[in-house]
């Protein structure tokens, strides 16, 4: 199946032109058919809310060493950050924790 990498429910500020750009990480199991349908449901102040869908097989495929995928890189770093934070939100810490935390640095840093 299809299972978001992060969480599913995100506020946004809007660009001076009135527009939003976000990335959604989904995560396909191997055994997802490119069939299956992603809906993302926005919802803004004083419109009505909006859906939008699009099938698995139509979503962003990357092209090994192309400028689109060192921006896939540093997207994916990005995320892993952000989940990082998340994970350290309001507590400290425990050793494995730590050692989790440095492994993920460090990969994040050989991949940026």
């Amino acid at each position: 199946g299809l299972v978001a990498a992060e969480s599913e429910q995100v506020t946004l500020p809007m660009n001076p032109d009135g527009s939003v750009h976000h990335h959604f990480w989904i995560r396909a199991s191997a055994d997802c058919p490119d069939s299956a349908t992603i809906a993302v449901d926005v919802n803004v102040a004083s419109l009505p809310p909006m859906r939008s869908e699009i099938l698995l097989r139509d979503c962003v495929i990357v092209v090994a060493a192309s400028f689109e995928q060192n921006l896939f890189i540093l997207d994916r770093a990005a995320l892993q950050l952000r989940q990082l934070a998340q994970t350290l939100s309001g507590r400290r810490p425990t050793e494995a924790e730590i050692d989790q935390i440095r492994s993920t640095l460090v990969d994040v840093k050989g991949r940026v």
